[in-house]
């Protein structure tokens, strides 16, 4: 298909051998991963301020389970980007973010 420009695997991908399943999956194409390197302290926070605000609950296991996998993303021929601070940092958005837009 001539309009197909990629594919986005939206997973948290712990370890190599479930990203090597999916990278066997696309030989000889241009491939980036996502690595969000947070904190397990930062991330435990983070869901519950969600929560707090109205998102759902993510259980404690899930993010521990996480982490006792994880296994950093180190690959050849892949990019890589790696988000270890806050992604927008504006006052003005985090308000809006939290509280609305008013």
């Amino acid at each position: 298909n001539p309009d197909f420009n990629g594919i986005i695997i939206d997973n948290t991908n712990p370890d190599n051998n479930t990203r090597n399943y999916w990278l066997s999956k696309v030989n000889n194409w241009n491939i980036t991963i996502i690595y969000f390197n947070i904190p397990k302290e930062i991330s435990i926070h983070l869901t519950k301020y969600r929560m707090f605000h109205g998102g759902s609950k993510i259980p404690s296991i899930a993010i521990n389970i996480y982490y006792k996998k994880l296994e950093i993303p180190n690959y050849v021929n892949v990019n890589l980007i790696e988000y270890n601070k806050p992604i927008i940092n504006n006052v003005d958005f985090n308000y809006k973010l939290r509280f609305g837009n008013k």
